[in-house]
């Protein structure tokens, strides 16, 4: 009997750690994205510009989707929308800094640290486009949760 109960409370256990891994994507790429946009906003407000604004509001969006993230343990649900909204808001920052590459001036606003040539360009774009496809495969792997066509799902339910 106690063999039984301890098998079952096992794979409960288990169920809810694929989950729980469901996640575990998304939650390796805010954390990239919370590092890079801290350090972002300390070079920027090292800087005194105004531009520290991006980062900072980008830091915020991420904080809350980590913290949907981390209560995902406790409150399993396949519709994160905090998170799909910070990889959004991260789409929408692109837009911002393909602007900035035409105008010098906004450029060094939103980047004070690296120089208007075309070295400093190819860094902008080259971590930028990286962040955008990060982005959209995150938003594509949230969705396939959100329909429950991931992998996890179909571990879950395998019988």
């Amino acid at each position: 009997m106690q063999v039984v109960e301890n098998k079952k409370i096992r794979e409960k256990q288990t169920k809810k750690v694929i989950k729980f891994n469901r996640f575990l994507w998304q939650r390796y790429s805010l954390t990239l994205f919370f590092f890079v946009n801290l350090y972002w906003l300390i070079f920027t407000i090292g800087s005194y510009s105004l531009g520290a604004v991006l980062p900072l509001m980008l830091l915020i969006s991420n904080s809350i989707a980590l913290i949907e993230q981390f209560k995902l343990y406790n409150r399993p649900t396949n519709h994160l929308k905090w998170s799909r909204k910070h990889f959004i808001h991260q789409m929408l920052n692109l837009i911002v800094v393909v602007i900035s590459l035409f105008s010098q001036s906004l450029f060094e606003q939103v980047f004070p640290f690296i120089s208007y040539q075309s070295s400093g360009i190819t860094l902008v774009v080259i971590t930028n486009l990286l962040g955008g496809v990060l982005s959209l495969l995150n938003l594509h792997a949230l969705r396939a949760i959100y329909n429950n066509n991931d992998d996890y799902y179909r571990k879950i339910n395998y019988k």
